[in-house]
């Protein structure tokens, strides 16, 4: 089956006046750019109400406490891969849904797959195939096409009928319990800490158990979100993450060494390399950093991934 052929939404460019406390659960998703910027710059929230959807064009609204308040009340948000929706929500209100139904985790406690993309789910539940041919678009320009509003508008129109089909499932298989005490850690969620920006760095696991490694590592990671930050660019346009690894594996002494380093250009080693040492010499030892390590590296770990894969090839 194919996507819908008749799709009316609402075009908003004002704070939108919902009667959310009136509806058991809303459906909402974002569109944003993010490619030359610290953080993703907002440009469309959608939102599926039980009798429309509703484009907010983000730009044009300057005043937020309406979301915040959206999200204070007992309305359930569905969403699909919520995580990077709560960034924008957050950047835009300070506040984020105190409760969260996320369509993507919710299969994922099916075993229908880690990380299934919304057009994969739809696909598999309701049998309706979606097009994606405006994910790369550009989203802050007005006005934005019909195919563009079309595409924005799908990615909330299907989200009740997941909601109601995943979490029937999951209260018959007895996972809706579980499930819901995920979604409570996932409403508690807030902006990472810059003194936490090594957990998110591609490649770490080679550093092992070296405590030193680790500390070298979180003080590079940490400095790296304040110059992006500073400068509003993406943190790989500072250093990329295999150059922070190589650093706090290698540990240059000298400017000469970083030349050693394939990771960095010339022109980071001529503007960061000094500030790079620095760091490098003056990080004692922090053993309250927790390496990130791979799943096959814990105890069990390679049994439990084989079990994961079993039960995904069950569900495929």
């Amino acid at each position: 089956m194919t996507q819908t052929t008749h799709l009316s939404y609402q075009w908003v460019a004002q704070p939108p006046t919902f009667l959310w406390q009136a509806v058991p659960f809303l459906a909402i998703d974002t569109e944003f750019v993010w490619r030359t910027t610290y953080r993703p710059i907002p440009a469309l929230i959608q939102i599926k109400t039980p009798y429309d959807v509703v484009l907010v064009d983000a730009p044009a609204i300057k005043e937020w406490h309406w979301m915040a308040d959206m999200f204070a009340s007992d309305t359930l948000f569905v969403l699909h891969a919520a995580e990077g929706d709560l960034d924008i929500f957050y950047q835009l209100s300070r506040a984020i849904p105190k409760n969260i139904f996320d369509t993507q985790v919710a299969a994922a406690f099916l075993g229908m797959g880690r990380s299934l993309s919304l057009k994969a789910l739809v696909k598999k539940c309701l049998g309706i195939t979606l097009s994606k041919t405006q994910s790369m678009s550009d989203w802050l320009k007005r006005p934005l096409s019909d195919a563009q509003k079309r595409y924005a508008a799908e990615d909330v129109l299907y989200l009740p009928q997941l909601y109601e089909l995943l979490s029937r499932q999951l209260k018959e298989r007895g996972l809706y319990d579980f499930f819901r005490q995920d979604m409570q850690m996932l409403s508690n969620w807030r902006p990472a800490d810059d003194r936490d920006a090594y957990q998110q760095v591609k490649g770490s696991w080679v550093l092992g158990n070296e405590p030193r490694a680790w500390s070298i590592l979180a003080s590079l990671a940490e400095w790296r979100e304040q110059q992006a930050r500073q400068i509003n660019c993406p943190r790989k346009h500072v250093l990329k993450d295999e150059a922070l690894v190589w650093l706090s594996q290698h540990r240059p002494q000298r400017l000469q060494d970083l030349y050693l380093c394939p990771e960095l250009s010339k022109q980071q080693k001529k503007r960061y390399g000094r500030a790079l040492l620095t760091l490098i010499n003056a990080s004692e030892i922090n053993y309250d950093i927790t390496p990130v390590r791979r799943l096959i590296d814990i105890p069990d770990g390679t049994k439990l991934l084989r079990e994961m894969k079993m039960c995904a090839a069950r569900q495929a």
